[in-house]
């Protein structure tokens, strides 16, 4: 009997030390997963050949189902991607959002890279992106290795083929637009006086001074306008301005000051009453709008937690002050609900109507709040590819930070193809709700683009590092 319980003691022990000899390797070959993925995006060629050395899966994935080859590609990391291909990495993995490696060399204009994936055996799928995004070379790249082209892609290339001359004052353009500073400027009116821009630009740095004077509500900001331009466009309106702020009482209430409902919730802006053209590209349509609050900025980490109680962004290392973002259309909703039940308010998200009306702010400027692309937004030129905090750039004439970069902002719309048929009180079209618009752009997109940026589209139930949103309020 003894002898018995003796081999039955030591089985056991022999099943206990073997269970914790596989826990602990699970757990090492986890961190060391999680470190190859960390390498990869960093660029560590070294850092990878040793974690792939100590057991690393080539084809371990995150949370988000993105692979440690997805993250050198989007890093622009060539070297690391060749390693982690030569070692058997998949060419054709899909993230959750059904991203390829070569879709994110697309997404980042990364010809190099493309035709290292493409040489490797990837599937050529993905010359809607580079279309899109403007970049000739990449689109006639996937074209000669297969891509098919639809009228609409053919389109957008066509558009791209222009003589050489007026590339380079469109490539000189595009930099002024991209936060180059005052010689660029110069350089465009030394070469181009009568190009198709110089009126452009002169009518915009008239307008921008004029929504500087504006915001800045008193006198001194518009007797700066009046001094540099006594003849301009807005002259007129410039001297009932000063006028009306001679005429103000001390201590008097001010429009612009913003609403706060609560510690955890944001800072609203109230946004006066007022009628524009609706529409970035193609035909416009009048609308008429109501008073009503909006976000003075996208609604951040700190705040989604305050309300929810996680926080599931992606950038959590960007801190409670930059916008949450890897949100979906209906995550948001759920939000409101709490909110609103928290607060005894009525948040919502604005329409697509009220957003833009709220990005250009009286004016028609290229961006929303300056012709200066690098001025208002965080964009794939200066975002280091990742989010920032909140409110760091300049606002619009409305007080509003972010507008355009930094995240993509989700709107109440349903997506419709145009705006035929639209409402022209500035309320929410609402549609089947199969995909739900967003506006604004993002630290991904590429200032190339100008305004075809402004405006996208995705499933409600569809999250991504760069979709986040700001909340909008009805006023009594």
């Amino acid at each position: 009997m003894n002898l018995e319980f003796s081999k039955l003691s030591g089985l056991m022990f022999c099943f206990i030390l073997t269970l914790a000899v596989c826990v602990f390797a699970t757990n090492t070959l986890t961190s060391t997963n999680n470190g190859l993925l960390s390498a990869a995006e960093s660029g560590d060629v070294k850092e990878v050949s040793q974690r792939l050395v100590y057991g690393a899966d080539v084809n371990a994935k995150n949370h988000d189902g993105a692979t440690p080859l997805h993250f050198a590609i989007l890093s622009g990391h060539k070297d690391v991607a060749e390693l982690l291909i030569a070692k058997g990495a998949d060419i054709n993995a899909r993230e959750k959002h059904g991203g390829t490696p070569l879709y994110f060399a697309a997404v980042m204009g990364y010809k190099d890279v493309a035709e290292l994936l493409i040489a490797k055996g990837a599937k050529v799928d993905t010359l809607n992106i580079a279309a899109l995004w403007g970049n000739k070379d990449l689109a006639e790249l996937l074209i000669a290795k297969g891509a098919d082209a639809n009228d609409q892609e053919k389109a957008r290339i066509q558009k791209l083929q222009t003589n050489q001359a007026a590339r380079d004052e469109k490539d000189l353009w595009q930099r002024v637009q991209s936060g180059e500073d005052a010689k660029t400027v110069q350089a465009y009116f030394g070469q181009y006086l009568t190009g198709s821009h110089a009126a452009a630009i002169a009518a915009r740095q008239e307008q921008q001074l004029w929504q500087q004077a504006q915001a800045g509500g008193n006198a001194r900001a518009v007797q700066a306008y009046l001094d540099k331009y006594p003849n301009g466009s807005h002259a007129a309106a410039a001297q009932e301005k000063l006028a009306a702020i001679s005429k103000v009482e001390p201590g008097a209430p001010k429009a612009e000051t913003p609403l706060h409902d609560c510690p955890d919730c944001p800072q609203l802006a109230v946004i006066p009453a007022g009628s524009y053209d609706m529409g970035e590209t193609g035909p416009k349509h009048r609308v008429t709008l109501k008073s009503f609050a909006l976000g003075k900025t996208e609604v951040t980490q700190g705040q989604w937690k305050a309300v929810m109680g996680n926080n599931p962004g992606h950038f959590t290392r960007c801190g409670d002050n930059c916008p949450v973002e890897q949100v979906s259309w209906n995550d948001i909703q759920a939000f409101i609900q709490k909110l609103n039940a928290k607060t005894g308010k009525q948040y919502r998200l604005p329409s697509e109507a009220e957003w833009e009306y709220a990005c250009h702010a009286g004016g028609r400027q290229a961006y929303c709040g300056s012709d200066d692309l690098g001025s208002v937004a965080w964009h794939d030129g200066n975002s280091g590819n990742k989010t920032h905090p909140v409110a760091e750039k300049q606002a619009n004439a409305f007080g509003l930070y972010d507008m355009s970069g930094n995240v993509w902002e989700w709107v109440e719309d349903s997506h419709h193809a145009d705006y035929n048929g639209a409402p022209v009180d500035g309320s929410a079209w609402q549609g089947d709700g199969a995909n739900r618009v967003l506006r604004g752009g993002s630290w991904i997109v590429s200032p190339r683009v100008g305004e075809e940026a402004s405006r996208n589209w995705n499933e409600p139930g569809n999250s991504y590092y760069n979709l986040g949103f700001r909340l909008a309020r009805t006023l009594p």
